[in-house]
């Protein structure tokens, strides 16, 4: 068996939205993403 590893402020919706980052919430995700480059709508 094989395990995935996914950190779970790289997940998006499948509208590709940021969606949420539990309780603190898809501005700590998009400034997570924003430190490893990565653009957001």
């Amino acid at each position: 068996m094989l395990g995935l590893i996914l950190p779970y402020h790289r997940i998006v919706t499948a509208d590709g939205r940021l969606g949420g980052y539990g309780a603190s919430g898809a501005a700590a995700k998009r400034r997570l993403l924003a430190l490893e480059g990565v653009r957001c709508r």
